[in-house]
């Protein structure tokens, strides 16, 4: 797990909710739907550290201390899962990709009533795409303050992957980097990019 904070609640709902309008599917289905990377935060602090809140600096110093203790699972939450299915819509079945075995295990226990699973893998792997139980191609694949937090001499697989894990038509959402050096994608948005057939 990362030691400085890495997520806010709210951080992206609106990136999210611009993206949500853009993609259904046309059978009518829920979305499918690969988080990669997703943010946990300690409880409270993460909400204390929202942008425009007066205890902001105060709380995320705070938060950066505590991660370092060995604290229990019912400690950390997560806002980016929940917010993906609030915008997406709650017949949308969110696949949590992260390298990290405590963060899947989190999530995927947490939020499985929600459509949740959560798998350990490498995005910037060469067999990503094989790892098992990992069902691309998906409707949007989201790494949203993920890919800039890869050592740079991965960060072009890990695009790469992101962008081959989303099926002709679909979205991927990511802050950090411009990815239509990364794959068949246009940029249609800040943050949003659509793959090519």
């Amino acid at each position: 797990m990362e030691l400085q904070t890495t997520t806010y609640k709210g951080r992206h709902v609106a990136l999210l909710e611009r993206a949500a309008a853009l993609v259904t599917r046309p059978d009518g289905r829920g979305l499918c739907i690969m988080e990669a990377g997703p943010g946990l935060a300690v409880k409270y602090l993460g909400r204390m550290a929202r942008v425009g809140s007066p205890v902001r600096p105060v709380a995320k110093g705070i938060e950066t201390v505590v991660r370092r203790l060995p604290l229990p699972d019912a400690w950390l939450e997560n806002y980016e899962t929940v917010e993906i299915i609030a915008a997406f819509g709650p017949r949308t079945a969110v696949t949590v990709v992260d390298i990290n075995p405590r963060t899947v295990g989190i999530l995927g226990r947490r939020f499985a009533s929600r459509g949740v699973t959560g798998i350990r893998a490498d995005l910037a792997s060469a067999a990503f795409l094989e790892t098992p139980g990992l069902a691309a191609p998906f409707d949007v694949a989201i790494a949203l303050s993920t890919l800039g937090r890869i050592p740079p001499h991965r960060q072009a697989a890990a695009a790469g992957n992101l962008a081959a894990a989303v099926a002709p038509g679909g979205l991927v959402l990511e802050d950090m980097i411009d990815m239509t050096a990364h794959g068949p994608l246009e940029a249609i948005g800040a943050g949003i990019y659509r793959r090519l057939p």
